[in-house]
């Protein structure tokens, strides 16, 4: 039986433009590919402070967390599924740096096409794409 590893995903406005991070190379599903930062749901802890924590330790800013946006389920193995939990979120302050990933950008949506996303994190942008979301 697969059990789902539930995270948490930013996704980040600034203005116009869309906070995206560069998974480590040694990450053996993904490696640098990018990703909406975010992490791994810790007990007892909700799913807006689960990203407001990983943001803060990954890529050292605040952030507001808005709204829910999208939940994706993806199997990386036959043993390990990722439920990706996707919130729509706002810059508050800090310089955002690569803390815990190799790179960090933030692009408007047209340059998203540029880059190569994770599996779980297609459909998110797909989804951000079609709506030209706005906070």
């Amino acid at each position: 039986m697969t059990k789902a590893l539930i995270v948490g995903a930013a996704v980040v406005r600034k203005g116009d433009l869309w906070l995206i991070a560069q998974r480590d190379a040694a990450n053996r599903f993904s490696s640098n590919l990018w990703e909406f930062p975010g992490g791994k749901l810790e007990p007892g802890e909700t799913l807006p402070e689960c990203i407001r924590r990983e943001i803060m330790e990954e890529i050292g800013i605040s952030i507001a967390v808005e709204s829910f946006f999208q939940q994706v389920t993806y199997d990386y193995a036959p043993d390990f599924r990722v439920q990706l939990n996707a919130y729509l979120c706002r810059w508050l302050e800090g310089e955002a740096e690569a803390r815990g990933c190799q790179a960090v950008r933030w692009l408007t949506l047209d340059q998203f096409k540029d880059y190569q996303f994770a599996p779980a994190d297609i459909p998110v942008v797909q989804q951000l794409l079609i709506n030209k979301v706005s906070l």
